[in-house]
């Protein structure tokens, strides 16, 4: 009998079973070294494989988000661009010549600061949508959506309402009213009725400022809308 033709006899007993015989090849009894050494191998090499697929997944994350946050910088500049151009519009050329010049000593002394106007602050909490403004008999009314942007979290706290002239003055409207205060998981819609105050005529009044402050009073959310924007 050759060498590679012999075999190892495998005998199995088991009570109440009849005897089980086996015979296995030598050659084949030599392979499942190589065939364990293989699998750990492969084993091997595929954690190695996910690792560094599972890292550059980890960093593709990183370089999208961002992305994503420089985006948000860019649609953020451009939204407060396009309510300045619609701000100037509003105005007489001249007017802003002589402004921008910086002629005439009334006008130096009454300059609009339109970044002040403007200015927005989102630390990514709340967010207003479908903000409306339109007249009842004498009376206004705002209506918008507020947004929780996490809502895993509950947030509490209060809207602030100003109203911007054309002149570029912020009058902060004191609206006793507890629709302005919330306590949302996800979203509540805000609507309020009021009238201007006295000092402020009706065609002075060029936007709104809204303000969203947390229950520590502290500034989340704070945005300019134009009433050329969201009248109805």
């Amino acid at each position: 009998m050759k060498k590679n033709d012999l075999y190892y006899n495998i005998i199995i007993l088991k009570d109440d079973s009849p005897v089980k015989t086996f015979r296995l090849k030598v050659k084949i009894i030599k392979f499942i070294p190589i065939l364990i050494i293989a699998l750990f191998t492969y084993a091997v090499l595929g954690t190695i494989y996910f690792y560094k697929s599972s890292q550059k997944y980890h960093s593709c994350l990183k370089l999208l988000a961002q992305k994503e946050k420089d985006l948000n910088k860019l649609r953020f500049e451009l939204s407060r661009l396009k309510n300045v151009k619609k701000f100037l519009d509003k105005y007489d050329e001249d007017y802003l010549n002589k402004l921008i010049a910086g002629s005439g000593q009334n006008l130096n002394q009454n300059k609009i600061d339109l970044n002040q106007i403007f200015a927005k602050k989102n630390l990514n909490f709340v967010k207003i949508n479908n903000i409306q403004w339109l007249k009842d008999d004498n009376f206004f009314v705002l209506r918008f959506e507020l947004n929780n942007l996490e809502p895993t979290k509950e947030i509490k706290g209060k809207v602030e309402i100003s109203l911007i002239t054309r002149d570029g003055s912020c009058y902060p409207l004191n609206i006793q009213n507890k629709n302005l205060k919330f306590s949302i998981t996800r979203f509540k819609v805000v609507q309020i009725r009021f009238k201007l105050p006295r000092y402020i005529k009706e065609k002075d009044v060029f936007g709104i400022r809204l303000t969203v402050k947390d229950k520590q009073e502290q500034v989340v959310f704070c945005e300019t809308y134009p009433l050329v924007n969201i009248s109805l």
